[in-house]
């Protein structure tokens, strides 16, 4: 594996290095490729390179026996997705810090090529300051489905959410988008908000994805998300069918603010 090609094609250092939570890279063998610096802070294990995962994010097994389910490098090792909540993470002076993680294998041509970690403490969320004469207050556990074909991205915006407050699910795809709709629709439990990605490899994108919900419900509150800045459904978002617009690489109180203008919107022409 071509360590410096697989870093630059998936991790975007420059990008993670400002992301709160904390962001570990390896590869197949656990060795640690990228760490950001939220992850360096929660830790505590400054210099970590070439060093391998299981000596820098080390979970209590005394404390919390629970700690015990998750195996990381059966994971790694099969590319499979893992995610724990509330586990007691070691730092390296043998602090204990509560924390969420999700392990997402990176894979090309079906042969997995590493992972990464996404972490932060438990319980911990950054307060939200929006302008209140632009956004009403935040709204608590309004249900968001986030469609995006990046697998990090789509995780980290769904943990993000959450920790704000909403009630938030995922999908790869336009496909499974609609198909999360329909159902969460007919079981009368609706998103109140979908948030598309504007270009799916190989699947429906946002601008497919929204045409085929608007036939399921005329009223859905769309936000498209896209890193395509010339694309001239971003400058005309609302004439397609979307509520606001968000360019990527975005922080997460970007999206919140254009979550609850489309939610605004919404609530004006009610």
């Amino acid at each position: 594996m071509e360590t410096a090609a697989f870093a630059a094609r998936h991790w975007m250092p420059t990008a993670l290095e400002k992301v709160r939570d904390g962001v570990i890279a390896v590869n197949v063998d656990g060795t640690i490729l990228f760490m950001n610096h939220s992850a360096r802070q929660l830790t505590g294990h400054c210099h970590p390179a070439a060093r391998d995962l299981s000596s820098v994010f080390v979970l209590d097994r005394h404390s919390d026996p629970a700690a015990n389910d998750p195996d990381l490098r059966a994971a790694l090792k099969s590319g499979t997705c893992l995610s724990a909540s509330d586990r007691r993470l070691v730092r390296a002076d043998n602090s204990l810090l509560p924390v969420d993680f999700s392990l997402l294998p990176v894979c090309e041509n079906n042969k997995v090529l590493g992972a990464v970690l996404v972490f932060f403490e438990h319980g911990h969320a950054a307060p939200v300051k929006t302008p209140a004469a632009t956004v009403p207050d935040p709204p608590f556990r309004r249900r968001v489905l986030v469609m995006d074909d990046d697998d990090l991205v789509r995780t980290m915006t769904v943990q993000k959410l959450m920790r704000l407050g909403y009630a938030a699910d995922s999908a790869e795809d336009g496909e499974e988008a609609v198909s999360k709709f329909k159902t969460a629709k007919k079981e009368n439990r609706p998103y109140d908000v979908v948030v598309l990605d504007l270009i799916v490899r190989g699947g429906m994108g946002g601008k497919e994805t929204v045409a085929l919900l608007k036939r399921i419900d005329p009223d859905v509150r769309a936000v498209l998300t896209s890193g395509h800045a010339m694309d001239p459904v971003l400058t005309n978002y609302w004439e397609y069918g979307f509520a606001a617009v968000v360019r990527k690489p975005f922080v997460i109180k970007e999206l919140d603010i254009a979550i609850r203008r489309a939610l605004a919107v919404a609530g004006e022409g009610a």
